[in-house]
């Protein structure tokens, strides 16, 4: 119940800081927010398993994985505050709290947003450091040949 709480606390925070001088209406912004940083989440867990559990994994061999993913987590978040409004119930729970809780909360939620973009970002570093050292990827001898060839041809 609290996680329950929580996740629609986040949903509200992220409600309450966006504008609304969009075509998109508000919570359609929130919940889609939301929806990205739990695909940053997985996306970050895929590299970091990529890097430390499998060293054969390469994010292209998971592709229906994220697709799966990324229905897993839109979906249920449509229901959750897209269906019947249920949004409203949620902004309007979280605006009775006093003025002072909901500045911590949101300073807490935006240092999660925080850490879930630098945990994206250091582990696509973990990874290009990877390719790096095992010579895959970009950094393959056969990949830095093709590219000498290519630019020698232009």
């Amino acid at each position: 119940m609290l996680l329950k709480k929580a996740y629609y606390y986040f949903y509200y925070q992220l409600y309450k800081s966006i504008n609304n001088s969009s075509v998109f209406s508000r919570q359609f912004r929130a919940s889609l927010y939301l929806d990205i940083l739990f695909i940053i989440v997985g996306l970050s867990s895929l590299y970091l398993y990529g890097t430390f559990v499998d060293s054969g994994f390469e994010i292209e061999n998971g592709k229906w994985f994220i697709v799966l993913y990324i229905g897993v987590i839109c979906i249920p978040n449509y229901f959750i505050f897209e269906h019947n409004g249920q949004w409203k119930d949620i902004v309007n729970e979280f605006d009775q709290l006093p003025r002072k809780t909901n500045k911590i909360g949101r300073c807490v939620v935006w240092v999660i947003i925080i850490l879930i973009i630098a945990s994206l970002i250091f582990s696509i570093y973990l990874m290009d450091q990877k390719a790096r050292i095992n010579h895959t990827g970009p950094y393959s001898r056969e990949y830095m040949e093709q590219q000498k060839m290519d630019s020698i041809s232009n």
